[in-house]
C-alpha cells in the first residue's frame, strides 16, 4: 500500500515546480558488474531443479491439460448436436483413446517389423564398412607404401649409389 498523500495533493491543489530550479537527482546506488546477475541466477537454477525433481508429477498434469485443449473443439461441436456435456466428453475421450490406440498399433507393428529386419540391416551396414575401410585405409596403405619406395629411392640417390644404412653401419665401424 502507498503512505499517506501530500496534503497539497489531499486538498486537491496543484503545486507547480520552479522552473528556474534544476531538475531533482535521483540517486543511483553504485552496483558492482554481475551483482544483479547472481540472483537472477540462483533463482533460474532453483526453478530447473524443481521443475526436474517434480517432473514425476508435472509430465501427467500437463499432458492432462494439453489433451483438454485438443478435446475441448470436439466436446463443443457434440454439444452444438445437441448431446449433453458428459456424454459429448465421453465420446470425445473415446475417440481419443482409440486413435492413440491406432497410433500405438501402427508403431508396435513397424517396431516388430524393424526388429525381424535387424540382421539384414546388420550384414549390409558391415558391407558398406567393409567398402569405407577398402577407400580409406587400403588407399592409406597404398599411399604409405608409395612414400616408403620414394624415401627409399632419395636415400639412396643421396648415398651416391649404396643405401645409406649401408653407409651408416660401415661408417660406425
Amino acid at each position: 500500500m502507498l503512505g499517506p498523500l501530500p496534503q497539497h495533493v489531499q486538498k486537491g491543489l496543484l503545486i507547480m515546480p520552479d522552473p528556474s530550479s534544476p531538475p531533482p537527482s535521483r540517486a543511483t546506488t553504485p552496483v558492482a558488474p554481475g551483482a544483479s546477475a547472481a540472483p537472477a541466477l540462483q533463482v533460474g537454477v532453483v526453478v530447473i531443479a524443481a521443475l526436474y525433481l517434480a517432473r514425476d508429477v508435472l509430465m501427467p498434469i500437463t499432458l492432462a491439460i494439453l489433451l483438454s485443449f485438443l478435446l475441448t473443439p470436439i466436446v463443443e461441436l457434440l454439444g452444438r448436436m445437441r448431446l449433453g456435456r458428459v456424454p459429448a466428453v465421453l465420446l470425445a475421450v473415446m475417440l481419443a483413446v482409440g486413435v492413440m490406440t491406432g497410433f500405438g498399433g501402427v508403431i508396435g507393428s513397424q517396431f516388430a517389423q524393424l526388429a525381424g529386419d535387424i540382421p539384414q540391416y546388420s550384414i549390409t551396414i558391415e558391407q558398406k564398412l567393409d567398402t569405407v575401410r577398402a577407400y580409406t585405409i587400403g588407399r592409406l596403405d597404398h599411399f604409405v607404401a608409395s612414400l616408403g619406395r620414394q624415401t627409399a629411392l632419395q636415400l639412396f640417390e643421396i648415398a651416391g649409389g649404396e643405401p645409406a644404412f649401408a653407409r651408416l653401419y660401415s661408417a660406425r665401424l
